[in-house]
């Protein structure tokens, strides 16, 4: 469990675990969950974070107080009023915390209280977590299909909404990033080869054309059974219009909207700013969002799914992680303590893991006859890069004395008996139960032929040459030249 989740209970996901999929009524469960597209099909986790999904939105559209078409908006906040109250049962001071108040942006709360009942405290304002509960997070790691998930939900969506089940809002797709949103595309392409409806996906300046009918269409599936939904960059909705920016109340369209965000926070101040952005386009409609990372108090305690980082590997589906208790700081260029020794110690440590790691790859592709393990890859996070003698000039100046062969024998001892030591003493995995077990002649036994072929690709030392990528000012490409 993390941090995150003993602070801010997933309120969300325990209303959704007390009910039954199966014991919804058939109108609600009349829903292929395991398709995708012509060769994809949902695992099990996938088709439960949808299973979830349905059960909340029963929970709120029919159980609590039952959806009617042209229902007047005191209806809705009635809904969401009941919805409170049975996530406060205690929970009250925490969810008490979760309002906004006029305390700190009174400009911004100028702007959206017109849109909320608003609470008149002593010396401040308040707008009540009530008005914000129309909403459900899946918190599912990267790698686990959270895309899959969410186009899928579109469907669903959909479908609910041709029966009445729940309000006929049209769908808004929101990330953070245009080529998030061309993967998006990607997925829909797939989801639209074996779709009865087909996803048509537009810019969201394009609304009021779609709206009215006045777009010229084409493209490969283009008909009146399409589900059209609209798509934008997350960090472009505003306070208001200029350029590529839009307002919020420029598309505010009543409240009536179902967002799903991907990723579309970015780690920002104006993160929340938004966020109540996203509220208000979804007051009378439902906001979804998922990601791999929740830190937010409110998208916690909405998290209907959790399959997180620790749940992806603790179920069999994601890689082990092992944190190292190595000493990285003597590439930190103010820590004058550290000798040239203790540098290079430090690089060799990691380019021995990396060799046993390609070791251990190769030996289980011959057990199991075929590729099943992509190649493993070093990646070095480090502290400065720009500056004068930086974390990074560092870094590669040691790689550079190891592979012309400036290695000090005993060093390289010194290294792998260390490092068997820790992985001895501290053998277990940042989530779960298990341990890395790695033996002990295995770490013993490599050389620095075996580091020179396996993070060189060569069998003997040499010079680095550098490549530059044109057109690319980004990346570069060190490799030894005889490799």
């Amino acid at each position: 469990m993390t941090d995150e989740e003993k602070q801010n209970p997933l309120l969300y996901q325990k209303i959704a675990e007390e009910m039954s999929y199966e014991s919804l009524p058939y109108e609600w469960t009349n829903l292929n969950l395991d398709t995708f597209s012509e060769n994809i099909s949902l695992f099990d986790y996938q088709q439960d974070a949808l299973k979830s999904a349905i059960k909340l939105l029963y929970y709120y559209f029919e159980s609590l107080e039952k959806f009617q078409n042209a229902e007047k908006q005191l209806t809705n906040i009635e809904r969401k009023k009941k919805f409170f109250n049975e996530i406060r049962r205690g929970e009250e001071d925490l969810l008490e915390t979760l309002g906004i108040t006029n305390k700190k942006n009174k400009l911004l709360f100028s702007k959206i209280k017109q849109y909320y009942e608003v609470i008149q405290k002593n010396s401040y304002e308040k707008i009540p977590f009530l008005h914000f509960v129309n909403r459900m997070c899946f918190w599912m790691a990267t790698g686990s299909g959270k895309t899959l998930v969410l186009i899928k939900l579109i469907e669903l969506l959909d479908k609910l909404k041709r029966t009445n089940l729940i309000p006929d809002n049209d769908v808004l797709i929101l990330t953070s990033r245009d080529d998030l949103i061309e993967q998006i595309k990607v997925h829909i392409e797939k989801f639209n080869e074996k779709a009865l409806r087909k996803i048509k996906v537009w810019n969201l300046t394009k609304y009021d054309d779609v709206k009215r009918g006045s777009v010229i269409t084409s493209g490969k599936y283009t008909s009146g059974e399409d589900i059209n939904i609209f798509v934008y960059r997350s960090d472009l909705i505003s306070e208001e219009t200029k350029t590529k920016l839009l307002g919020f109340e420029d598309i505010e369209n009543n409240g009536k909207w179902y967002i799903l965000l991907d990723e579309a926070h970015k780690g920002e101040k104006e993160d929340s700013k938004r966020q109540l952005f996203y509220s208000v386009l979804t007051r009378n409609g439902f906001l979804f969002n998922f990601s791999a990372t929740f830190t937010d108090p409110w998208d916690i305690v909405t998290t209907v799914y959790n399959f997180n980082l620790e749940m992806f590997i603790e179920k069999g589906y994601g890689k082990n992680v092992y944190l190292s208790q190595q000493e990285m700081n003597a590439l930190a260029e103010k820590q004058n303590d550290f000798s040239d020794k203790d540098k290079q110690k430090i690089v060799l440590k990691s380019l021995i893991l990396l060799t046993l790691s390609k070791q251990a790859k190769q030996n289980i592709n011959k057990q199991l006859n075929g590729k099943y393990y992509h190649n493993p890859l070093l990646v070095a996070l480090v502290n400065s890069v720009n500056t004068e003698q930086s974390d990074l000039q560092i870094f590669f100046k040691e790689i550079e004395k190891i592979v012309k062969g400036n290695v000090d024998d005993g060093l390289l001892e010194q290294s792998k008996d260390e490092l068997s030591q820790e992985l001895s003493e501290h053998s277990g995995y940042v989530f779960g139960s298990e341990c890395l077990n790695v033996k002990k002649e295995d770490l013993k036994n490599i050389k620095i032929k075996d580091i020179l072929e396996h993070a060189f690709n060569s069998s003997s030392f040499g010079n680095i040459e550098v490549i530059k990528i044109p057109q690319n000012r980004e990346e570069l490409i060190f490799k030894l030249k005889t490799s």
